[in-house]
């Protein structure tokens, strides 16, 4: 489940940062890597963040799981703090 959300944070930010560049949007989905109709979804969920948001909380991420890996943290715990 961590890597599922990690993986959706981290295609956010691909695209945020992208569409912050004058590009069209097949541009976007080409620099991005990924398939068309995913990257339309991300896109339309990106217009709800802002880019310095989406970088905290992957960074938050980031620390989860650094954390969890050296077992300062349960990653079980750590996921129910990031939903609630």
């Amino acid at each position: 489940i961590f890597s599922m959300v990690a993986y959706q944070f981290r295609n956010l930010l691909t695209i945020k940062s992208l569409s912050k560049e004058p590009l069209p949007f097949p541009e976007i989905v080409k620099r991005s890597g990924l398939n068309p109709y995913v990257a339309r979804k991300t896109f339309d969920q990106a217009k709800k963040y802002e880019l310095d948001e989406l970088k905290h909380k992957f960074s938050h991420l980031a620390d989860i799981e650094i954390a969890t890996k050296n077992g300062l943290a349960d990653i079980t715990d750590e996921i129910y703090g990031l939903v609630f």
